[in-house]
């Protein structure tokens, strides 16, 4: 058995190789061009092991020393030293970013305990919510991990006063390569663990030392140049000012700051007030507020002595609130040379002005003190990875290190790429001491080798580049472009410019990663936002090629928008794969997922994504509500859109908003049986010709009635008409003229002034929560009128999930939920775990495809015994018994209609499909073209011997013969498969209807694309029939 097998048989689903994942996991910060990377020896692995206990930790280890392959720890990969990289073969990577427990927090000895991929911000969190918080933390505090921390080395904001991160661990649990596990604690975890990078073993558990919580001043002096803030530090040392955080900014990187582009979330720029910074050294001290009065003298003595400006509490606040965006010189690169060191204090003034002498391009610094008397300087020279020049400039970096060790300075750390100048950094007496501890535990340096202390391939590289370091200086000073601090977009490959542009900008730093929905739900590195743009990246430089897997990642999406507001760089993330998807499956002509397929053959031919009869559109609406709706047309210029989940599944939705905008007096009319699906399913499915269809029905029925305003309940159609029918109109240069409006927001408006009024108490509803959705929560919030709403409503008390408003948590539908239905029932459990948490014995919301969803889960978890009975109730549903209504249950056709998409999709995947195509050989035989049908009946009556030399030689080729036989087998197929179907799926009449029609545009599309994935799964079926006459 290989070692492949091995961890296969030992780990099954927590094991993975595949192509896309491998890419994934071969990725940290840091950026070479592709030629330098190769050099460097960094590698993809060749396998990822989710570790997600101690004990996976000492298995993986076990078969490590049996099998002789090595393994490199890893969580956020949010550094960019290499630590985290393969770099040798026969490497498998330990993904530890699920070992995220916060274990305990001691609040009288002030120490908290977690396992090491807990990230800070969510730590600091749990802590402020006890009254507490960290001593200190990194920069990159909503991504990076305690384990990482304490595994790299480093100090951060809080390093002023409280030193190096190691300083304040008290104990670290770690499974040493040997399968031992040991607790470190003092000089032993100072000598083997801190700084060590894995070395030495796998962190399971970390306690840390934290500090009571108190409210923080912050005050920001602006110093003119390099004398002044060198001057300004030292003084602060020399005088022991108590402050907590000491760190600073340079001209350069205040430049960034206000040149930088104004968020853009839907790919129109939405310009947000943001202070003007000096273009000067600007220093940001923060402190207890208790301390106030003591550090006061010292501040104006700073101003007074090194000629500072104190700046207005705007600018205070504003650089406060960025210091969790450091990298934001990327996105105006789109590439950067990272140009770090380690300084002595009192060397930064010199320094400072040796690198604006010496270096010709523009280099962004942010400085952070820590208490020993160092200074970490972060510089990033910003540039395109892209340019044939970029190899001059890289060399920079070397630059700034150079001129940084002749000042006393040196690296950060030694990670991957500076181990061959480990005693600089750590001693020689401590270099010595952890490579016995190595040696001992770690004899055939199986664990994340060519690390720390143990010089690799890089040594020889960084060796040739201080030789040449002053002739490419030159090059870079007089020959290189620099950057202008603007973005520049260029088409290539077929994909636009803008989003290339994003592509090399991401910075990897993983503030997207942990809410992001769909990584969440398959808990791999490849379904990330950042690992899609590492993805575009191999794509247009010709080491990616796209396939069916691959545009799978980017359509299953939830499009929960929280990438787009947890970037610390703006990326417009969300806009970006709505396009990509079009590209792919629109112009590529790869499929959408199957039950996308169905949705857009059903808008195709009866206007909706259900296949409902569009005869019977308005058919839910009931007598008086349609007498109503008939009065009022032509006399009034508002129309409601229900939407098709409302129209043919979740009626209640419906009723519900109408009857209380009637009792409010709001007069409305509506489509009728001309009512169509928005379009929105189709922007998931990337075929956006059928949205563009859809606004032209819409927009000139509107027009035609004289609509001005457009009411919605469904917050999917809301986007539709706001944000995607506005951008449709844009680009064919008509007249848009309608102003969009949610129901809650009427409702609540009548609320205040009187007109609408709730007398009842809903049946039932004692404690009820509200699950703000994506598209209302984050992407156009609409969050406060349903609660006021709520709020209205006597007998109930309303209380909220731990995630809402802008920081709801998705329900898992969207892509997610078509895609893969027990993926979508994890993230359910989150969502709905929180409801019940929070004590609620309802949920509601606006949303009926959440409803839909989260319906579905709460089935499946309590039958699971994974949660307890509750229930969900659309928001209309509620407040209209609060009016005195009793509207219809919409529960039992809810599950009746998910039996039949959940069968539909488990017949549709690859797999199921193929075992599927597999029932009916015998006929898929007869269907085949001349020669292919009698090929295969002389090799079924074949010896066994002739019979599998036979399959042998055909099987390499079925991949590309199938396609082109399958056209032809197709019309004789077609009714087999349907009846097959019919017999396999619970059908409503209306479904069975319309399968005919169809399954022919929905099989062609679907195997357009996911049939060398089918075939994959289809082969040893077909083997087997072959070789025996049977399938099973």
């Amino acid at each position: 058995m290989s070692y492949i097998e091995a961890l296969k048989e030992t780990f099954k689903e927590n094991f993975t190789d595949d192509k896309l994942n491998k890419i994934a996991y071969g990725h940290d910060l840091g950026e070479f061009p592709p030629p330098v990377k190769k050099m460097m020896g960094i590698r993809e692995p060749d396998g990822i092991v989710r570790v997600l206990s101690e004990d996976d930790a000492k298995k993986l280890l076990e078969l490590s020393r049996k099998y002789g392959f090595r393994v490199v720890p890893r969580a956020k990969a949010s550094s960019g030293y290499g630590g985290v990289l393969p770099v040798a073969e026969d490497t498998v990577v330990a993904d530890l970013a699920w070992m995220k427990e916060i274990i305990s927090i001691d609040k009288e000895n002030l120490t908290a305990t977690v396992q090491p991929a807990v990230v800070w911000k969510e730590l600091d969190e749990e802590l402020q919510a006890r009254g507490l918080t960290l001593r200190l933390y990194p920069s990159s505090y909503p991504s990076s991990t305690v384990g990482g921390w304490l595994a790299q080395g480093g100090a951060g904001i809080g390093s002023y006063e409280y030193g190096w991160f190691k300083e304040n661990v008290i104990s670290a649990k770690v499974v040493l390569p040997s399968g031992e596990v040991k607790i470190f604690e003092g000089q032993e975890l100072l000598d083997y663990i801190a700084d060590a990078e894995g070395i030495t073993g796998i962190i399971t558990e970390i306690t840390i030392k934290v500090k009571p919580l108190e409210k923080e001043k912050v005050t920001v002096i602006a110093f003119g140049d390099e004398d002044s803030i060198g001057g300004a530090l030292n003084y602060i040392f020399e005088n022991s000012i108590p402050f907590w955080s000491v760190s600073f900014i340079n001209p350069d990187a205040c430049k960034v700051k206000n040149v930088f582009p104004p968020p853009a979330p839907h790919g129109h720029p939405e310009p947000v007030h943001r202070p003007k910074l000096p273009e000067k050294y600007m220093l940001i001290l923060a402190y207890p507020e208790s301390r106030e009065n003591i550090v006061k003298g010292a501040i104006d003595e700073l101003v007074k002595k090194f000629n500072g400006e104190i700046q207005p509490e705007e600018i205070a606040e504003h650089e406060w609130e960025e210091r969790f965006k450091p990298m934001k010189a990327k996105r105006l690169g789109p590439s950067v040379v990272p140009a770090e060191v380690v300084l002595p204090v009192k060397s930064v003034g010199e320094f400072l002005k040796r690198v604006r002498k010496e270096i010709k391009h523009p280099v962004v610094f942010e400085g952070f003190t820590v208490k020993d008397g160092k200074v970490i300087l972060l510089g990033f020279i910003p540039h395109d990875i892209r340019k044939k020049d970029f190899q001059f400039v890289s060399a920079l970096g070397i630059t700034v290190s150079k001129i940084g060790h002749s000042l006393g300075g040196k690296p950060i750390t030694s990670g991957y790429y500076f181990a061959h100048e480990a005693e600089k950094i750590f001693g020689k007496e401590r270099v010595e001491k952890l490579k016995e501890f190595k040696k001992k535990v770690d004899p055939k340096s199986l664990m994340n080798p060519y690390k720390v202390i143990e010089a690799g391939k890089p040594a020889k590289i960084m060796a040739l580049g201080n030789i040449t370091e002053p002739f490419m200086k030159a090059l870079a000073n007089n020959v290189a472009s620099k950057c202008d601090f603007k973005e520049h977009f260029e088409d290539k490959k077929g994909f636009p410019g803008d989003i290339l542009w994003y592509a090399y900008s991401c910075t990897q730093c993983g503030y997207c990663v942990d809410n992001c929905t769909q990584y969440g739900g398959y808990k791999w590195e490849a379904t990330t936002p950042r690992s899609k743009w590492i993805f575009l990246r191999e794509l247009v430089e010709g080491r990616l090629e796209e396939s069916q897997e691959l545009v799978d990642i980017f359509l299953g999406c939830t499009l929960c928008n929280f990438c787009d507001i947890e970037c610390q760089i703006d990326l417009p993330i969300l806009h970006a794969w709505d396009r990509l998807r079009e590209k792919f499956v629109l112009k590529d002509k790869f499929s959408a997922f199957p039950a996308l397929e169905v949705m857009a053959a059903g808008l195709r031919q009866q206007n909706n994504i259900w296949a409902g009869p569009s005869k019977d559109r308005d058919k839910w609406i009931p007598d008086d509500l349609k007498e109503y709706i008939e009065e009022n047309k032509g006399k009034t210029d508002v129309l409601y859109f229900a939407g098709c989940t409302a129209a043919f599944v979740e009626n209640d939705v419906g009723i519900g908003a109408m009857r209380l905008m009637k009792d409010a007096g709001i007069k409305f009319t509506n489509f009728g049986k001309q009512e169509a699906c928005c379009g929105i399913p189709m922007v998931v499915a990337g075929r956006t010709d059928l949205v563009e269809r859809m606004f032209d029905h819409h927009t000139k029925l509107a027009k035609e009635m004289g609509i001005k305003t457009i009411v919605t309940s469904c917050p999917s159609c809301y986007k539709t008409w706001k944000i995607y029918y506005q951008e449709i109109a844009e680009k064919k240069g008509v007249e848009y003229p309608f102003e969009i409006k949610h129901f809650t927001e009427l409702l609540a408006d009548a609320v205040k002034d009187g007109r609408l009024t709730f007398e009842n108490k809903p049946e039932g509803v004692d404690t009820i929560t509200y699950h703000d959705t994506c598209k209302l929560g984050r992407s156009v919030p609409v969050t406060e009128p349903p609660r006021e709403l709520l709020k209205a409503v006597p007998g109930i008390k309303l209380v909220e999930m731990k995630h809402n408003r802008d920081k709801t948590l998705c329900c898992g539908g969207a892509g997610t939920l078509v895609k893969n239905p027990e993926v979508a029932h994890k993230i359910g459990l989150k969502k709905l775990g929180e409801a019940v948490e929070a004590g609620a014995d309802t949920l509601t919301t606006i949303c009926p495809c959440c409803e839909f969803k989260m319906r579905v889960d709460r089935d499946h978890l309590v039958k699971e015994g994974k949660l307890p009975d509750l229930q969900i109730k659309d928001l209309a549903y509620i407040l209209a018994e609060a009016k005195g209504y009793k509207l219809k249950d919409p529960e039992p056709w809810v599950r009746e209609l998910w039996g039949t998409f959940e069968a539909m999709i488990g017949i549709m995947d690859p797999p199921g499909m193929a075992r599927f195509m597999a029932d009916y050989l015998p006929e898929m035989i007869d269907a085949m073209p001349e020669p292919y049908r009698g090929m295969m009946k002389v090799m079924m009556s074949a010896p066994q011997p002739v019979r599998k030399a036979m399959f042998a030689a055909m099987k390499p080729m079925m991949p590309k013969l199938f396609p082109s036989m399958l056209d032809e087998m197709m019309p004789k197929l077609l009714p087999i498969f349907l009846k097959g179907m019919e017999e396999r799926i619970p059908m409503p009449d209306f479904l069975k209807e319309q399968m005919p029609d169809l399954m022919p545009e929905v099989m062609k599309n679907y195997m357009s694309g996911h049939l060398p994935q089918i075939l994959k799964y289809f082969m040893p079926y077909m083997e087997k029939y072959i070789m025996t006459g049977k399938v099973n």
